[in-house]
């Protein structure tokens, strides 16, 4: 999940080489992870029987007459099933003298724990293993020519077994198990009845066996021998990507990038990662700022504006008066008008006011829009300036185009309602030139001035 995300981060800030290497990895770890190994083996053993139990006395058994034969499936490297069929020939003996054979058969269904890949063996030896098994099933015992009828038998079985890779293919299996029956009415001699207890095993005795497992599949690997995954190769390589993605100093630049990786919080940079100049402090970058050195605003490019008209100094030819952008900064023809007048665009610029973010007139502003249409159709010769303004929330080239679009607005109502475009001119201040200082009283600036000419 880790070098996804860093996959994602890295391509959400255009960092191709580093977004790719991060996939490579991710594609690396999911193919090593997902590979399938081979599942399915037999198993052929051979071995003794021993401590048995219950026997009459002084009878004995050789040793040396156990086989059998086991298939297996493990559902992953380290759990899985096996069936197992066993066989003992039982030579009773009693001093010189030599007694029928006893023969058994057992079958079971066991569940097999792989304890080498559960223990991570694989971290100093990749040839020793070590299965546990255990499961029911059931046996017949005394199949011969004897007067007695045959055992049937319930059969717990519980073994370990030590295995030793040989190759891919075949493997040296060792086993040693314990071997429970329940329900057994005669010896294994078949001599004397078994007393039941009625509280636990009625008869036991255990075998250890040398055989050979092979293993089958297409897959080049068993489960068996499958191991511990080995991610540390891969999790280095994801720390040093992860390292590279980081950003220390939270300048928006990934340290892999960043020729400046101490660059102090809240100075801009470019993408690179070095802090960019603002000489006069204006928030205008000097790379972008047409005036470095004296402060201004950025609805004029970083230029002073002492009249506040939208104009910069520079050029302006009327600095001292505020005047119209079109006219660059003077106010040709400039209209004395009466003071009714300059009360219905006062008030207006007091009402229409807007949502936060947005350009939409707030409920309640149309009889101010209406009041100045009036006034516009009362005097042909008046012509309108609509300023927009907007809150200092935001960046400023955000705000610059709002407050665009909120003069805009006002400008469509006003146009709908029959005045000629040709008689009005629009201008976005951004959040230069705040009507008030408080931030509890932001609203204020979401607003739009009115001037006549």
């Amino acid at each position: 999940m880790k070098c996804i995300l860093l996959c994602i981060f890295a391509k959400k800030n255009n960092m191709k080489n580093l977004g790719l290497s991060a996939l490579m990895v991710c594609i690396s770890i999911l193919a090593y992870a997902q590979q399938a190994n081979n599942k399915w083996s037999v198993g052929l053993e051979g071995g003794m029987h021993g401590v048995i139990s219950k026997t009459t006395t002084g009878y004995k058994s050789p040793n040396f007459n156990y086989y059998g034969v086991n298939v297996r499936y493990m559902a992953n490297s380290n759990f899985g099933f096996m069936t197992q069929l066993g066989y003992n020939g039982f030579d009773f003996s009693k001093g010189n003298d030599q007694y029928e054979r006893v023969n058994y058969l057992n079958f079971t269904l066991e569940g097999v724990a792989n304890l080498s890949n559960i223990m991570n063996f694989s971290s100093w030896s990749k040839h020793i293993g070590l299965l546990l098994h255990a499961g029911p099933g059931g046996g017949l015992s005394g199949f011969n020519s004897d007067d007695y009828k045959v055992d049937k038998v319930l059969v717990g079985r519980l073994g370990i077994s030590p295995i030793f890779k040989l190759g891919e293919r075949v493997t040296l299996t060792t086993d040693l198990t314990f071997n429970g029956h329940l329900k057994q009415n005669r010896t294994f001699d078949r001599f004397n009845d078994v007393k039941i207890s009625g509280r636990g095993v009625d008869s036991y005795f255990f075998t250890s066996s040398v055989g050979l497992t092979f293993n089958l599949g297409k897959n080049a690997k068993h489960s068996d021998w499958a191991g511990a995954d080995d991610f540390s190769d891969y999790e280095r390589r994801l720390a040093e990507l992860e390292a590279a993605l980081a950003d220390d100093d939270k300048d928006g630049v990934s340290n892999a990038f960043d020729k400046d990786n101490e660059t102090p919080a809240g100075l801009k940079v470019d993408a690179q990662g070095v802090a960019i100049a603002d000489a006069d402090g204006d928030g205008v970058l000097d790379a972008f700022d047409e005036c470095p050195e004296a402060a201004g605003t950025f609805a004029t490019n970083g230029c002073p504006d002492s009249d506040k008209d939208g104009v910069a100094d520079k050029d302006d030819e009327c600095p001292d008066v505020a005047g119209a952008i079109y006219s660059k900064g003077c106010m040709p023809n400039q209209v004395q008008t009466s003071e009714a007048t300059k009360t219905v665009l006062k008030e207006a610029t007091e009402t229409i006011m807007f949502n936060l973010g947005s350009a939409e007139i707030l409920a309640g502003s149309t009889s101010k829009i209406e009041a100045i249409v009036e006034v516009l159709k009362e005097n042909p010769s008046y012509n309108l300036i609509i300023q927009g303004y907007t809150d200092d929330l935001g960046t400023s080239e955000y705000n610059m185009a709002l407050s665009e679009k909120r003069a805009e607005a006002v400008k469509k109502v006003i146009l709908n309602k029959g005045i000629k475009e040709s008689r009005l001119v629009t201008k976005g201040y951004g959040e230069d030139f705040p009507a008030v200082q408080s931030a509890e009283s932001r609203e204020a600036n979401r607003r739009v001035e009115f001037k006549i000419f």
